[in-house]
């Protein structure tokens, strides 16, 4: 379904103006196409297309973001993966740095509007963030290094498909996606 300027109206206050209702649209419209094409479900992709078109239309000028971590350790019979999320002060695959205090942000912003995850940033997946905190001081975890300010969590894994390409080591860690302030 090709969305309207008109729509925009439905699913955000923030799309005001004519032009915000057309960029709305055009966010909305290019961002369903290309998560189609990348194989993602109807449903899910409406629910990314929306979510990133509300954003393009609000106050503050934003960019998508995707970060990738390692996953940092793994319990099997709880099925619970650990990994970090975001490190400060590191160079990201974008050449961008997140201090501290933005990655307090978004984790504090993502338990409390988000929760979900997919996979592989397309459908969302039989698994549930059950620990999330930032780092209070350098530590090691399970053997690795993490840095203070670094944002941690843990998500367990009901999928049975999910948990053996986990396990088989098809995935080896996070990649976050987000929508960030352009600066």
């Amino acid at each position: 379904m090709p969305w309207t300027a008109e729509d925009a109206k439905r699913f955000t206050s923030a799309a005001d103006t004519p032009k915000k209702q057309r960029q709305w649209a055009e966010v909305a419209n290019s961002m369903l196409e290309s998560c189609l094409k990348e194989g993602g479900k109807q449903k899910d992709c409406e629910g990314r297309a929306i979510k990133a078109a509300n954003a393009a239309v609000s106050e503050e000028a934003k960019v998508e973001k995707e970060f990738l971590t390692e996953v940092v350790k793994r319990d099997d019979e709880k099925r619970l993966v650990y990994g970090v999320v975001l490190v400060p002060d590191e160079e990201d695959s974008q050449g961008d740095i997140c201090p501290p205090e933005v990655i307090e942000r978004a984790a504090h912003g993502y338990l409390m509007k988000s929760r979900s995850v997919a996979e592989q940033h397309k459908e969302l997946a039989n698994a549930h963030v059950v620990e999330s905190f930032i780092a209070p001081a350098d530590l090691k975890y399970d053997g690795k290094q993490v840095r203070k300010g670094s944002w941690i969590i843990a998500v367990k894994i009901a999928d049975d498909r999910l948990w053996k390409a986990v396990k088989d080591g098809e995935y080896s860690g996070f990649s976050i996606g987000g929508i960030a302030k352009a600066e």
